[in-house]
């Protein structure tokens, strides 16, 4: 089942750590018993000492294929949604480098995230065509026109003094 696979991933997920830990979650992968396997987990191993306790408990109780089920409702609600915020994080990477492999980053495409301003600025360039690079300059020339007034009287009024 779907639960199993998660379970496999989350005891699985450190390949690296003391021999103990290997051992004991080998031993859960060969055996299946979680009780055996969460007595020989270091303590400190917390998530999947938790895991495996919530698992045995199910066992107990011959759950079957619901004891992987049990076992991750057994974590604290923020850790489930932590793995859950991690999968989507990789479900989006992998979209975003798709698109990016395929569609490369200089162009805007159907079904891309933009922000607003953006997407104004570009609709405004696309309507816009060459009248909007004579707007722009008779709006940089005002501009210009306005900051010569502003800088004269400023001029003015410091020639004047206190």
């Amino acid at each position: 089942s779907n639960f199993r696979k998660a379970v496999d991933l989350i005891l699985g997920s450190q390949a690296e750590g003391t021999p103990e830990a290997k051992d004991a979650k080998c031993h859960f992968f060969a055996s299946g018993n979680a009780w055996e396997a969460h007595d020989m987990l270091p303590p400190w191993m917390h998530v999947e000492r938790t895991l495996l306790k919530s698992i045995a408990h199910a066992q107990g109780r011959n759950r079957g294929p619901q004891q992987f089920l049990d076992g991750l409702l057994g974590l604290n609600k923020h850790l489930r949604l932590m793995y859950l915020h991690a999968y989507q994080s990789l479900v989006w990477n992998k979209a975003a480098s798709y698109r990016i492999s395929k569609f490369g980053t200089q162009a805007v495409i159907v079904g891309d995230l933009v922000m607003l301003d953006e997407v104004e600025e570009e609709l405004a360039d696309e309507e816009g065509g060459s009248e909007g690079a004579d707007d722009g300059e008779e709006e940089e020339d005002q501009g210009a026109d306005k900051e010569e007034e502003e800088g004269n009287g400023a001029a003015a009024a410091a020639a004047e003094g206190p």
